[in-house]
């Protein structure tokens, strides 16, 4: 049996190569072994799984003039709706694919809030140790 890996990135508890067994598992056994969304940074409507298809395995047309057999395609799903739970529970994680968990907007507001206060508690810790 091979072994394969996926990859975790953004907002998910464990950035990292994970290695699962064949056939396979699902996108929330793959969120589990992250360690799942970061309450306090991850976007649950912004889980994505990034893959390359077969090309024979995409209906319509594809985007792009490349003649390769594989072609790049993104995933999303919204875990903001709990239907998409069930969703989630059947799309099978494939070797070599890419997740990633995007920041909730107000994340960024965070980081820079700290960044300033970072800065701005030691002045006025010295403004007031010198009054």
């Amino acid at each position: 049996m091979k072994n394969h890996t996926f990859v975790a990135f953004g907002a998910s508890g464990k950035n990292d190569e994970i290695s699962f067994e064949e056939p396979g598992i699902s996108l929330t056994q793959a969120l589990a072994r992250t360690g799942g969304l970061l309450d306090n940074r991850a976007d649950p409507s912004g889980v994505f799984v990034f893959r390359m298809e077969r090309r024979s395995a995409l209906a319509g047309d594809v985007v792009g003039s490349s003649e390769s057999q594989l072609v790049p395609v993104i995933y999303r799903i919204d875990l903001r709706d709990p239907g998409n739970y069930f969703l989630a529970r059947s799309f099978k994680m494939h070797d070599q694919d890419i997740m990633y968990v995007a920041n909730a907007p107000i994340a960024d507001l965070q980081k820079f809030l700290n960044v300033v206060f970072s800065v701005a508690y030691p002045v006025v810790n010295s403004i007031n140790a010198f009054k």
